[in-house]
C-alpha cells in the first residue's frame, strides 16, 4: 500500500509543487471559513447582547484572541452607532466570504490544470513504455486487460488525484481548524464534541482495507469481460458465419454476471458503511447539543458562542461522515496504481548491440540453433544452416514445426536458448536491434492494416515517400488495381484491421508496405495464401526484380511460391531434416515429394474443369 501512495506522488513529477502551491491556497481558504462563524458570535455576543442589555454589559469570560481582534475593529458601542456595527460586521462576513470564494477559485484552477498535465505525461508514459516492452511481455496479458488499465485504471487515478486528494485535505485541515476554535471557546466543550471520531476512524481503516480486496476482484473481472467483448469483435464475422450469437450472448451474460456480483459486493460494503458511519455522527450531534446547553444553563459559554459552536460541529462532523468516502475512493485508486505499475515496471526491451549503422550483405547463419518459449519443450532442436547473401531460400514443413520461430528469433523479438545466430558473420546480439529490424523486411500470411488510408498503410515503412515510390511497391505486389478500383483510389478508408479489404488485398498492400521498405534482408511468410493463383503468378513475376542483390526468405505451402528459390530448408517437429535444392529433394525428401504430387495433382484436376 506504501509503495502506491509513493507511486502516486511520483507520477505528479514536477506538478507536485503546483498541488502544494493549490494546496495552501485552499488552507487559507479554509482559515477564512473558519473565521465566519466568529463574525456571528461577535455579533450576538459583543454587539446584539450588549445593545440588548445595556453597554455596561460584561464581556464572555471565554472571549478568545480571534473574537477580541473583530471586537477591536469595531467602534465603541452606543445607542446611536448599533446599526452601523452591524451593517460593518456584515461587510467583514461578506470581504471574509468573497475571499475564501476567491482563494478557493485560484485552488481548484491550478488543481485542474495540474490533474491534466499529470494524466497527460501518465498516458504518454504507460504508450511509450508499452511501445519498447519485448513482444513475450504480450503473451502474458490480454488485450483487452491492457486496455483496461491504460483507460479505466488512468481515469481512477485522473478522478483521485483530482478530487480526493484535495478533498482529504480540505476536510482534514477544516477539521483541524475548526477544533482549534472550538477549543478556544471551551476546551473541554471541544473535546466532547469529537469524542466518538476514535470509533469512526478505526471503522473507516477497516472499510478501507475491505474495499480494497473487493475492488481488485472486480477489476479482474472487467478485465476478462473487456477481453471477452474485443475478441468478440475481432471475431464478429467468425460468429455470424457460424451463427453462434446465442452462444456469444449467454457466454458474454455470464461474465457480466461475475463483474456485476462483484459490484454489488462492493455496494453492500458501502450500504453497510455509510449509513453507519452517519449514525455515529449524529449521535455524536446529540451528545454535543445536549453538552452544549447544559454549558450553557451553567452559564459556562455564552449564546453567542454556542451559536459559533454549533457552527464549528457541523465543520467537525462533516470531515468524519466523508472520511470513509474519501478511503473509498483511495482504496480504489491504490489498485488502480498497482494495477498500471505493474506495466511500467516491467523492463524494456534491452537493445545493447554496439553496432547501429552500416550496411548489411545479408548472409544469414544458424549454428545449432535450440528454443523454447515455455522452458521445457524445444521448439527448434539444433538447426544449423547457412543462407548466402542476395540468394532465395525457401524454408518449408508442417504446421507447428518451426517456421515462423525462426523468423521471430532473427528479428530478436525472441533470443535463442541454445547456439548461435550471425549475420554476415557477426552474432545477431552485436546488432542494434532498431538498426537490425530496419534492415529486415517482413510480410506475414496474416497482413495487419492499420485503420486508415491505403496509402498511409504502404508507406508506414517510409512516410516520405512519394507517390511514384508507392505506385512501384505497390505495382510489385499487384496492389496497385487498388488505386483504379475505389472511388478514392490509395486514400480510400480501410477500417479498422483492413475489415473493409478482402484476405488478399490485405496481403497485397502488407506486401507494399515491405516493398518499400526497400530491406536488405526480406521474409515473405507464406504472402500469397489468400491471392488466387493468377495474382500470386504475377507477384513472383514483379518480385524476381525487387530481391535481386537481397536475401529472400520464403516461407510458403505452395511449390508454385518456392520454385524459384534456389535452396530449400525442410524443417520437420523443430528440426532441420533435409536441405538442398529442388533436384534434391524430390529424390530425398517424403515431404517435400508429397506436396509436390499433391498440388499437382490439383493443377491438373483444376485445368481439366477449366477445359470442361
Amino acid at each position: 500500500m506504501i509503495k502506491n501512495i509513493k507511486d502516486i506522488y511520483k507520477i505528479l513529477g514536477k506538478y507536485k509543487w503546483y498541488y502544494i502551491f493549490s494546496t495552501v491556497l485552499l488552507l487559507v481558504s479554509i482559515i477564512a471559513r473558519a473565521l465566519e462563524p466568529k463574525v456571528l458570535q461577535v455579533a450576538v455576543d459583543n454587539v446584539i447582547s450588549k445593545y440588548v442589555s445595556g453597554t455596561n454589559l460584561v464581556e464572555s469570560k471565554n472571549n478568545d484572541i480571534v473574537s477580541r481582534f473583530f471586537d477591536y475593529l469595531l467602534p465603541k458601542l452606543n445607542e446611536s452607532n448599533f446599526g452601523e456595527i452591524l451593517l460593518l460586521l456584515g461587510l467583514i462576513y461578506m470581504a471574509i466570504s468573497l475571499l475564501r470564494s476567491l482563494f478557493l477559485f485560484v485552488s481548484s484552477a491550478i488543481k485542474h490544470h495540474s490533474t491534466q498535465s499529470t494524466i497527460f505525461r501518465l498516458r504518454n508514459t504507460m504508450f511509450n513504455h508499452i511501445q519498447h516492452l519485448p513482444l513475450s511481455f504480450f503473451s502474458t496479458i490480454s488485450k483487452g486487460e491492457l486496455m483496461q488499465r491504460c483507460t479505466g485504471d488512468v481515469d481512477t487515478i485522473k478522478d483521485f488525484i483530482d478530487q480526493q486528494i484535495i478533498n482529504f485535505l480540505r476536510l482534514s485541515a477544516t477539521f483541524i481548524f475548526s477544533f482549534i476554535m472550538m477549543y478556544f471557546i471551551h476546551p473541554a466543550y471541544a473535546f466532547y464534541s469529537v469524542c466518538l471520531a476514535p470509533l469512526i476512524f478505526v471503522l473507516s481503516y477497516y472499510f478501507f482495507k475491505k474495499e480494497i480486496a473487493v475492488w481488485e476482484a472486480h477489476e479482474k473481472e472487467a478485465d476478462k469481460l473487456n477481453s471477452m467483448v474485443q475478441e468478440n469483435l475481432n471475431g464478429i464475422r467468425v460468429v455470424a458465419a457460424f451463427s453462434n450469437q446465442e452462444f456469444e450472448i449467454q457466454r458474454f451474460k455470464k461474465q457480466n454476471e461475475a463483474k456485476m456480483n462483484m459490484g454489488v459486493k462492493q455496494a453492500k460494503l458501502q450500504a453497510y458503511f455509510w449509513p453507519l458511519t452517519d449514525l455515529i455522527c449524529n449521535i455524536q450531534i446529540v451528545i454535543s447539543v445536549i453538552i452544549g446547553g447544559y454549558f450553557t444553563l451553567q452559564g459556562a459559554i455564552s449564546v453567542g458562542e454556542l451559536l459559533g459552536f454549533n457552527s464549528y460541529l457541523g465543520m467537525v462532523t462533516m470531515p468524519m461522515r466523508h472520511l470513509g468516502r474519501i478511503l473509498s475512493r483511495m482504496g480504489i485508486a491504490l489498485v488502480a496504481m498497482e494495477r498500471i505499475s505493474e506495466i511500467i515496471e516491467k523492463p524494456l526491451e534491452e537493445d545493447l548491440g554496439e553496432i547501429k549503422s552500416g550496411n548489411l550483405t545479408g548472409k544469414i547463419e544458424f549454428k545449432n540453433v535450440s528454443f523454447t518459449y515455455d522452458g521445457k519443450q524445444n521448439v527448434l532442436e539444433d538447426v544449423s544452416f547457412i543462407i548466402p547473401s542476395s540468394s532465395q531460400v525457401a524454408i518449408i514443413g508442417e504446421s507447428g514445426s518451426g517456421k515462423s520461430t525462426i523468423i521471430k528469433l532473427l528479428l530478436r523479438f525472441y533470443e535463442p536458448t541454445h547456439g548461435e545466430i550471425l549475420i554476415d558473420d557477426i552474432p545477431i546480439q552485436k546488432y542494434n536491434k532498431s538498426f537490425l529490424r530496419a534492415q529486415i523486411g517482413s510480410a506475414f500470411q496474416k497482413a495487419f492494416l492499420f485503420s486508415s488510408t491505403i496509402q498511409q498503410n504502404i508507406n508506414y515503412t517510409k512516410m516520405d515517400a512519394m507517390e511514384d515510390e508507392i505506385d512501384a511497391a505497390a505495382t510489385v505486389a499487384q496492389a496497385i488495381e487498388m488505386k483504379h478500383k475505389f472511388k478514392k483510389g490509395f486514400n480510400t478508408l480501410v477500417g479498422e484491421r483492413g475489415v473493409t479489404l478482402s484476405g488478399g488485398q490485405k496481403q497485397r498492400v502488407a506486401l507494399a508496405r515491405t516493398i518499400l521498405a526497400n530491406p536488405t534482408i526480406i521474409i515473405l511468410d507464406d504472402t500469397t495464401s489468400a491471392v488466387d493463383t493468377i495474382t500470386e503468378k504475377r507477384i513472383l513475376n514483379e518480385l524476381d526484380n525487387s530481391l535481386k542483390g537481397k536475401t529472400a526468405i520464403i516461407i510458403a505451402n505452395r511449390i508454385a511460391s518456392i520454385q524459384k528459390a534456389g535452396w530449400i530448408i525442410v524443417l520437420d517437429k523443430g528440426k532441420v531434416a533435409q536441405q538442398g535444392t529442388q533436384k534434391d529433394l524430390l529424390k530425398k525428401s517424403v515431404f517435400y515429394q508429397s506436396i509436390q504430387d499433391i498440388q499437382s495433382n490439383l493443377e491438373e484436376e483444376i485445368q481439366l474443369e477449366i477445359a470442361n
